[in-house]
């Protein structure tokens, strides 16, 4: 089966105080061949401005893996922005 560019998505998760923030569990986000974890950063900073998720405070994972922003996402990748936890 091939996929064209417009069939292709990414979901964005969101966990804990980003779920009661946003009011939802995950966002979908359309992607193509050259979407990366940054895009999806945007996206969502787009749509939640009030969303406490600025490059630097939160830790990007894709698939339950931690990635780069510039890593490219496939189709039905799963992006979760977790925030940083600092203690003393």
């Amino acid at each position: 089966m091939i996929l064209r560019s417009c069939d292709m998505k990414a979901s964005i998760k969101f966990l804990g105080m980003h779920r009661i923030i946003t009011k939802i569990d995950r966002l979908d986000m359309p992607i193509n061949a050259n979407t990366s974890v940054s895009d999806a950063l945007e996206y969502t900073r787009e749509r939640f401005p009030d969303l406490p998720i600025e490059k630097g405070m939160v830790i990007m994972t894709v698939n339950q893996e931690v990635s780069k922003p510039d890593r490219i996402l496939r189709d039905r990748d799963i992006i979760e922005f977790l925030p940083l936890i600092a203690g003393g």
